[in-house]
């Protein structure tokens, strides 16, 4: 390996995270530890693994497109020729407002939820979580992502500053802590935590269709869709057709979208 190079501060970020988290779920946990807490968390990482490079190729992309559109004078930002600080903190809030209605678009579009599943159909969340997707769903975000770089000019800074913040921000969001509820009044305009994403994880339709924020909770304030953890109660995750095998077993998880369930899959609605 050269003696130059760095991994990308998103990938130490993401690291670092999940390691603190990890621990700390041992000593703040919400639910109890399961006894096959390793294996869930190997199997979840090496899914995770897949998807990865899948997202870092699509990134290497997005920072080729950034480049160019750069240069050509197209997209938004690129039109209203922003100071670069504001440009760049634009930039990341527009990345984080695509991801949240490309997360949403998983949950309205019954093939998108097909690829979406597999991270639904896990019955214990934790910080491991954070990293259980199937790659198909990487790749169709992947290519969201580069589409959304092209159109809103999203700058390469843009690119990299929104990057290292969800490296922290889904391993949070994830993550088996019992943080109060008695929070949520002034942490609502912040950083999703796991007290309102793990609603998103829930078996009850109205309640999986609410809390879709990726990074920022605001973008659920703004479009109707968040849910206050105070008006939850006996909260279970996973889909109502999941079993233990489906939940944790590799190759259940990689069959996932290819597999018509024997439950109604939940999709958004009013009720």
């Amino acid at each position: 390996m050269p003696m130059n190079f760095f991994p990308p501060p998103n990938v130490v970020g993401a690291i670092l995270a999940t390691l603190i988290l990890w621990f700390l779920e041992m000593r703040f946990a919400y639910w109890p530890l399961p006894s096959n807490r390793l294996t869930h968390a190997r199997n979840n990482f090496m899914l995770g693994i897949c998807s990865l490079l899948l997202l870092g190729a699509a990134a290497g992309v997005s920072v080729t497109v950034s480049i160019f559109a750069r240069e050509q004078g197209w997209g938004v930002l690129n039109w209203l020729r922003l100071p670069l600080f504001f440009e760049t903190i634009a930039g990341a809030l527009l990345y984080d407002l695509g991801n949240y209605w490309i997360h949403r678009s998983q949950h309205l579009v019954p093939a998108l939820w097909r690829l979406h599943r597999a991270h639904h159909t896990d019955r214990y969340i934790d910080v491991s979580s954070a990293f259980r997707f199937h790659p198909l769903e990487s790749l169709y975000r992947g290519v969201c992502f580069i589409a959304l770089v092209f159109v809103a000019g999203i700058s390469i800074y843009s690119i990299l500053l929104y990057a290292v913040l969800a490296s922290v921000a889904l391993p949070l969001s994830h993550a088996n802590l019992n943080i109060p509820t008695s929070w949520e009044s002034w942490c609502r305009y912040g950083l999703v935590l796991p007290l309102h994403h793990r609603i998103h994880h829930s078996m009850k339709r109205a309640e999986y269709a609410r809390n879709y924020g990726i990074v920022f909770l605001w973008w659920d304030l703004l479009f109707g869709t968040y849910l206050d953890p105070g008006t939850v109660t006996d909260l279970k995750t996973g889909l109502d057709y999941t079993t233990e095998k489906q939940s944790t077993e590799l190759a259940a998880l990689f069959r996932e979208p290819f597999v018509s369930p024997t439950a109604s899959a939940p999709f958004e609605d009013s009720r």
